[in-house]
């Protein structure tokens, strides 16, 4: 445990990015002997105590490198794609999915050399490394023992899977398995990666992957000569998703922040408003609440549509750089609230633009506008440590503009 702590002290203490921290630490975190990990980035630090940043990131190009074996697309043969459709569908392995946007995906991690040999059995260890080249030898004419290694999923989860967006995991009660001879049947569990959550991911019946887990099961009639893939398969390839799944967010940030992008109603609506903005927008709070909520109801849709769900259920993004807020009961007191903020502070802070109750069915709707940029959960990951520390800062000045706001208000 000592080797263990004291490994992490020495990723922690470079001077790292957040990502480049994670990436090492989870090295360790996730290998097979969590000691014999540590004990190779100690090794690595303790190359040159005096460039131990320059060590470690060429350890990360090494590790990329081995991890980047899974996301090789393969080619798969006529008779083992016959096959492994026979076994699984011949639609998605998950749920039923037209065949023609299906295909077989095998999980690789190909033999290695070298430095990165050493890095794959330090991670998951030599006697896992071996049971590897004898699950994924090329040389094997057998047709069972490649479909251990093959499954047939939807584009966008084939996508995903081999991305490391999502991780697949064994059901830890094994007894729950089906195993008569002529059914075989398997539970496992589908997560994605934290952070980046996916928003675009569908199983084969078109359902919408909105939670952080769901169940699927596997199974096969004929066991011996159609086999289910591989428990030991997927075990390694959950331990590498956290890496492929970090990696693509330091590419991510190497890219740069997107451009914000302004709306024309977020610059009507926005401070300071226009003559012009004002004007549109008394006129329209004149217009019938029943147009106006149906108006809403539309625009709720489309922007269902248009941008897909969002994290909770009860917002939702619309067009024009709008935002809104579904409650049960009345949304009087927010929008007072919002009202509050843009009179007595600078805070950059949504506006609200309408809110119209329907009595029949006691919900209420709240508009506001859409600020430009990300939101904090979906881009905390993406900053520096001195972004991180700008943002407390910022963060810190507007709690103190709200605590100036006269306690006398209305």
């Amino acid at each position: 445990m000592a080797d263990i702590n004291s490994a992490l002290d020495a990723i922690s203490s470079a001077e790292l990015s957040p990502t480049e921290h994670s990436l090492l630490k989870h090295f360790i975190e996730e290998a097979v002997e969590l000691e014999l990990a540590a004990q190779f980035i100690q090794s690595v630090v303790d190359q040159d105590k005096n460039n131990v940043e320059n060590n470690l990131r060429q350890f990360k190009k090494d590790w990329r490198k081995l991890a980047s074996r899974l996301t090789v697309v393969e080619t798969i043969y006529k008779p083992l794609d016959a096959l492994v459709r026979e076994r699984d569908g011949p639609y998605c392995t998950m749920s039923m999915f037209r065949e023609g946007n299906t295909r077989p995906v095998p999980t690789p991690v190909e033999s290695a050399h070298g430095r990165l040999l050493r890095i794959l059995e330090t991670f998951v260890s030599t006697p896992n490394v071996d049971r590897l080249n004898t699950l994924l030898s090329s040389q094997i004419q057998d047709n069972v023992i490649p479909l251990r290694n093959l499954w047939l999923l939807s584009p966008s989860v084939h996508k995903a899977f081999r991305a490391g967006h999502i991780e697949v995991r064994k059901s830890v009660d094994d007894s729950e398995d089906v195993d008569t001879g002529t059914l075989q049947l398997e539970t496992y569990k589908l997560a994605y990666k934290y952070p980046e959550p996916l928003k675009n991911l569908f199983f084969g019946n078109g359902l919408h992957f909105s939670g952080s887990l769901e169940w699927f099961e596997i199974s096969t009639t004929n066991p011996t000569d159609l086999p289910l893939p591989s428990k030991f398969l997927f075990g390694i390839h959950r331990r590498f998703t956290t890496a492929l799944h970090l990696f693509s967010i330091e590419d991510q940030i190497n890219r740069g922040w997107p451009k914000p992008k302004t709306s024309i109603l977020q610059k009507l609506f926005g401070s300071p408003i226009t003559i012009f903005g004002r004007a549109f927008h008394n006129l329209w709070l004149w217009v019938p609440d029943s147009i106006r909520l149906r108006c809403y109801r539309h625009l709720w849709t489309i922007g269902k549509w248009l941008y897909g769900p969002e994290e909770v259920r009860w917002v939702q993004r619309v067009p024009f750089g709008l935002y809104i807020k579904r409650t049960r009961g009345t949304s009087w007191n927010e929008s007072n609230a919002i009202n509050m903020v843009e009179r007595y502070t600078s805070i950059p802070a949504p506006r609200s633009v309408d809110v119209v109750e329907d009595s029949s069915q006691r919900v209420t709707f709240l508009v506001m506008t859409r600020l430009s940029g990300e939101s904090f959960r979906r881009s905390f990951h993406l900053m520096s440590y001195a972004e991180r520390n700008q943002f407390m800062d910022d963060i810190g000045k507007c709690v103190t503009q709200l605590r100036k706001i006269p306690k006398t208000t209305p």
